[in-house]
């Protein structure tokens, strides 16, 4: 039972193993024989999951790569969850669907990489003629709403997408990344909040991935990378505007006027 142990668990093995010293009751050790009797019947339920998953995916990609040859795949190299993970070997797949590694984009897993290919196909970016337009279907860009050139409200359509809630749990999981597009999340957080910093990570990430399915190349963290040193430069500089806006109305705004303190001449206005 020691060997079962979270990972995350800070105790030793000799001390998790002397906790487990002690009399138990028929009772609860049949209760717990039938649970992990359980576990293995709902993993193994999984694993054949898993597998009619890989044949359905192999049988589309008959269908759709017939007489082409084979690419070679960069791997991500991230590592899988230790529980619940997808057995089958999605990253490959999805590979030779789109011609790219989506993988490789920070907060993509397995399993919504696994998502993304049941709600979108393998044509997906030939029915969106640029990614503005991706991201506006899966509800992850703003309705702006625009008048005499004045915008009145940019808030998110109340409707559901499976592509957009996908892309938001992926989001949600750089908000403590240490990539550009975790350093880009608490950014945003910084200025706007929580839930607007998920909605503009997620439609940073429909935009990646448009993009690369659409030219079919792999990604490339340098091209999201902004130069931390230019933007605190601009930021400095836009500051100082500030500051001298805020001098310049202090210098331009009239002197008080002075009162006087007479109480015969308030007593004269007020009776």
């Amino acid at each position: 039972m020691v060997s079962l142990a979270d990972p995350r668990c800070k105790a030793s093995k000799e001390t998790i193993e002397k906790s487990l010293t002690a009399h138990w009751d028929d009772d609860l050790l049949f209760m717990l024989e039938q649970s992990y009797h359980f576990y293995l019947y709902y993993q193994k339920l999984t694993q054949n999951c898993d597998k009619k998953i890989e044949n359905i995916t192999l049988e589309y990609l008959s269908q759709i790569n017939a007489g082409e040859a084979e690419k070679e795949c960069l791997r991500a190299l991230k590592k899988k969850a230790p529980k619940n993970a997808v057995s089958i070997d999605i990253e490959n797949y999805a590979f030779q669907i789109w011609g790219t590694n989506l993988m490789r984009i920070p907060g993509i897993s397995d399993a919504a990489l696994l998502r993304l290919i049941a709600e979108l196909g393998h044509d997906f970016t030939d029915k969106f003629e640029f990614y503005k337009a991706f991201c506006c279907w899966a509800n992850i860009a703003p309705d702006n709403k625009i008048s005499g050139g004045k915008r009145l409200s940019s808030k998110i359509p109340k409707r559901k997408n499976p592509v957009g809630q996908i892309l938001r749990f992926s989001a949600n999981s750089l908000k403590a990344n240490k990539t550009p597009l975790g350093f880009y999340f608490r950014r945003i957080q910084a200025k706007s909040g929580y839930i607007p910093a998920i909605i503009a990570t997620a439609n940073k990430l429909g935009r990646i991935i448009y993009t690369e399915v659409k030219t079919k190349t792999e990604f490339d963290e340098s091209f999201i990378c902004m130069n931390e040193e230019e933007r605190l430069k601009r930021k400095l500089i836009k500051t100082q505007k500030e500051l001298e806006k805020i001098q310049n109305q202090l210098k331009n705004a009239p002197e008080e006027e002075s009162y006087i303190e007479d109480s015969e001449f308030f007593g004269e206005i007020l009776f």
